[in-house]
């Protein structure tokens, strides 16, 4: 039996969540793992880039993250909104070590667990960083930051989220694509860097990240104290 090549856009069926999908999962997965599940859906990061993360990379006076490496190999730094904040006073802060003591086996087992519960479609950890990517354009994030806050070489890969947009409008846009050769657009070297410069006064790691407050209720971020309850710690 041969396996079939497939297109890498054929592979790309998320499960998406509601606002309120989101939050019923956040109240329902277990409390050791709740902190970890938050910073899933708040920042999309990518599952090690999510275990991996350090309290070293956190700077609580400028309100930064910095996540070192991606698929890229190029770094890039992350507002740290209120909400966030709340649950890493909460859960620490401490000089250095793993903010998560979450294993990838425990992660990926609440997400099944938590998913059946709720009777939704199987939800996966990366998901979180689908749903981020969807719920920041839904809120009136910007294609181009968005590229930059999840760390895409390209801004065609962030593009495969419009069609997940609310306003159904903004994807039927991908139609126009190709109708200008890659080249002409790569050879305007003015223009992007004007808008580049545009995008990081306009955007810097704060503001592009607090587009996601109030995403959870206070209530559900004021109630966590630690991961002590974590059974295999």
């Amino acid at each position: 039996c041969r396996k079939l090549d497939k297109k890498p856009d054929e592979n790309f069926e998320p499960t998406i969540l509601t606002e309120e999908e989101i939050r019923q999962f956040i109240a329902t997965v277990a409390d050791y793992i709740r902190p970890c599940v938050i910073f899933a859906f708040y920042l999309g990061l990518r599952r090690q880039e999510l275990l991996n993360l350090r309290w070293e990379y956190i700077n609580m006076e400028h309100n930064t993250i910095t996540i070192p490496k991606t698929k890229t190999d190029e770094s890039r730094t992350l507002g740290l909104s209120k909400d966030l904040k709340m649950i890493l006073n909460s859960i620490g802060p401490k000089k250095e070590g793993n903010v998560f003591s979450i294993t990838q086996s425990q992660l990926r087992s609440q997400f099944d667990i938590t998913s059946k519960k709720l009777g939704l479609k199987h939800v996966r950890p990366h998901d979180g960083r689908h749903n981020f990517a969807v719920t920041f354009l839904n809120r009136g994030g910007r294609i181009e930051i968005l590229q930059r806050l999840l760390g895409h070489a390209s801004l065609k890969t962030t593009q495969k989220y419009l069609r997940f947009k609310k306003n159904e409008i903004a994807s039927k846009m991908l139609v126009m694509d190709g109708l200008i050769p890659q080249n002409t657009l790569t050879n305007i070297p003015n223009v992007v860097a004007d808008d580049t410069t545009v995008l990081i006064k306009q955007g810097d790691p704060v503001s592009q990240i607090s587009i996601m407050n109030d995403l959870v209720p206070q209530s559900d971020l004021t109630n966590i104290s630690t991961q002590g309850t974590n059974p295999n710690i």
